[in-house]
């Protein structure tokens, strides 16, 4: 479900040309989307790629050919919940019921509650391979890590965001600061009145 949005973004950044992003010029100061609030990662060559009320999207180039990294926040309307078991079946299921078009195959996905605030979130870790990624030289297969949280919003529960932090790369060709780099982004995400 959004994480098929994600891979969106990684596809745009990936295929588009520069124009129409906004480097962030101040990664010390903070983005905010409609009842969220962001630190950019703190590496050089971060980019806006889409800012609206209710979704936000970080990019840019990694050193390797088509490699790209995107840090984004979605928000979007959950139904009521009554436990912590049926929040993370409701996130599974939404998380893995994407069209099986052949495209992609998941290579790993890990899902967990995680008690990151008072109210119920899924944390997840999820590689997948993309077998028609499109890169500089056509068409290829590339792999998506992405990790992040869909959580309940504090101060509406009926509104849930996914924060993730994400990485294409073709194999062969990970990150081994990956996981450091996601927890710094991820860790700074504050959920702030709407």
């Amino acid at each position: 479900m959004k994480s098929v949005l994600a891979l969106a973004a990684l596809l745009v950044l990936s295929s588009c040309a520069q124009q129409g992003f906004h480097r962030i010029s101040d990664p010390s100061t903070r983005v905010d989307v409609s009842g969220v609030s962001v630190l950019p990662p703190q590496e050089p060559g971060w980019q806006i790629l889409q800012r609206s009320t209710f979704q936000l999207a970080l990019g840019k180039r990694g050193p390797q050919p088509d490699a790209t990294y995107v840090a984004s926040v979605i928000l979007y309307k959950l139904p009521d919940v009554d436990s912590e078991a049926q929040f993370l079946k409701l996130i599974s299921e939404r998380r893995l019921s994407e069209p099986d078009t052949g495209r992609f195959r998941i290579v790993k996905n890990a899902e967990e509650i995680s008690h990151r605030s008072e109210v119920y979130c899924v944390k997840y870790h999820t590689i997948s391979e993309d077998h028609a990624a499109r890169t500089s030289s056509g068409v290829g297969s590339m792999l998506s890590e992405m990790m992040g949280y869909h959580c309940q919003h504090p101060k509406n529960k009926n509104v849930g965001v996914n924060f993730q932090y994400s990485h294409r790369h073709y194999p062969g060709d990970e990150d081994p600061l990956i996981g450091k780099k996601a927890a710094e982004f991820l860790e700074d995400v504050k959920f702030i009145a709407f």
